[in-house]
């Protein structure tokens, strides 16, 4: 799905329900001054580089743009996942 954040906008931190996959955020548009946090880790956002993160581990993001900053937001099952 796409994620859409109007400038000034803080998405608190939170955590996912299950580890048992990983959240992916490619942003696509709108991206300046945008930043997301996974544990101690805060990077800025750059369009077209996929950020793969654990969703159980806490998160945050901010957007301080002056453009509505869109993420595509797709998950992946955890590879350390067996069948077992």
């Amino acid at each position: 799905f796409f994620s859409a954040l109007n400038p000034g906008t803080h998405v608190v931190q939170h955590t996912g329900p299950t580890n048992k996959k990983l959240r992916c955020h490619l942003p696509v548009v709108g991206v300046e001054g945008s930043r997301l946090r996974v544990g101690d880790v805060v990077e800025e956002q750059r369009a077209g580089k996929c950020y793969v993160f654990d969703d159980s581990f806490e998160h945050e993001a901010w957007h301080d743009g002056s453009e509505t900053r869109i993420v595509l937001l797709f998950d992946l099952w955890h590879p350390d996942l067996s069948d077992k």
